[in-house]
């Protein structure tokens, strides 16, 4: 696909988002703590045309300073889920991520990840993937994992640091960390978690989490694997309302929203 078709693409998406945006109803909603005076507005949005799945959700705090309101846009939160998906081309936005299985990146953390046949990029990370081998790291940190007798062995390279492990869903390594891991990927479920001591013999544990049900969904783990910073959102659909909670380090935000427009 030229890069005429693909501009093309892009603006035509967006007139019709903005059209339909004003057409329909639901996008506009109120939200407000029960649990202390904070409030605020957010547009919801779920939208398909031709390969595109778009999912927009914009949260907007609203405070008063000096007198005069505030409002503090979440932007990191803009695009909730994202699909293109045009053969042999594919690209995301998601907390649900086929990646390889490593000690140093969580799959479950929402980003970018864009593929073209077997290979692709998660983030910063660039990766080839199938089923007798796989490769993924960046300049510092690499994976290579090869599959033996229906088992994964792998090797990785942390700077100046080395892992070798072993598994299958459940995993084993030992080298600059010694411990154990989990990779299960589903449909709608991917659990990710890491038990080691590393090279100082300080005990980790490092995790996510990801699970999507019928108007419920639930991200939660940390967002840098090496600083176990931890992240978590919580959306429950219950009629015309929406439960969400927000972790963000040590923000924490629980909020009922209902539609306003």
């Amino acid at each position: 696909m030229s890069l005429k078709k693909i501009a093309l693409s892009i603006l035509i998406l967006s007139i019709i988002i903005f059209n339909n945006a004003l057409l329909f109803g639901e996008t506009l909603f109120f939200s407000v703590s029960p649990f202390d005076t904070k409030y605020g507005f957010s547009f919801r949005y779920d939208f398909k045309f031709w390969k595109f799945e778009i999912d927009f959700y914009t949260p907007v705090d609203v405070s008063f300073s000096r007198g005069f309101l505030k409002f503090e846009l979440k932007e990191d939160n803009i695009i909730k889920h994202f699909t293109f998906d045009e053969y042999p081309y594919k690209v995301t936005y998601d907390s649900i991520n086929d990646i390889p299985f490593t000690t140093f990146i969580n799959p479950t953390i929402r980003t970018w990840k864009a593929t073209w046949l077997d290979a692709g990029s998660y983030g910063d990370n660039l990766f080839y993937k199938n089923k007798y081998f796989s490769l993924i790291g960046n300049g510092n940190e690499i994976n290579a994992t090869f599959n033996l007798l229906g088992f994964d062995v792998f090797f990785e390279r942390i700077d100046d640091n080395f892992n070798v492990g072993l598994g299958k869903g459940i995993y084993i390594f030992a080298g600059e960390k010694i411990g154990v891991g989990v990779n299960y990927i589903g449909k709608d479920i991917l659990i990710y978690a890491l038990s080691f001591l590393n090279n100082e013999n300080e005990f980790k544990t490092l995790f996510g989490f990801t699970l999507k049900a019928n108007n419920f969904e639930i991200n939660i783990g940390t967002d840098d694997i090496n600083m176990s910073s931890l992240f978590g959102n919580i959306e429950w659909k219950v009629g015309d309302l929406y439960v969400v909670g927000r972790l963000q380090r040590q923000e924490v935000r629980l909020a009922i929203e209902f539609a306003i427009w």
